[in-house]
């Protein structure tokens, strides 16, 4: 199964698919109310490349934890 690399990732299609490593997982928590917002992280793919991602609180994995690999598709860029 063929994925995309981190690198290759812009605003030009709507989807992509990707193969990467959580390296760092937190909340992010509104001061005001202390409800969560997001799921942010830190995704690593296998030719080292990083990227910051989240998951807002509406699509929230509960299987997604730091150091594992994670398959995910239909990844949304915004700017």
């Amino acid at each position: 199964m063929a994925y995309d690399m981190l690198d290759a990732i812009n605003n030009g299609k709507d989807s992509w698919k990707v193969k990467v490593r959580v390296i760092r997982l937190w909340d992010a928590i509104n001061l005001n109310n202390n409800e969560l917002i997001s799921l942010d992280m830190i995704l690593l793919d296998e030719h080292g490349t990083m990227i910051h991602a989240k998951l807002k609180a509406t699509r929230l994995l509960t299987s997604c934890t730091q150091q594992k690999f994670k398959r995910l598709r239909d990844l949304k860029i915004s700017e």
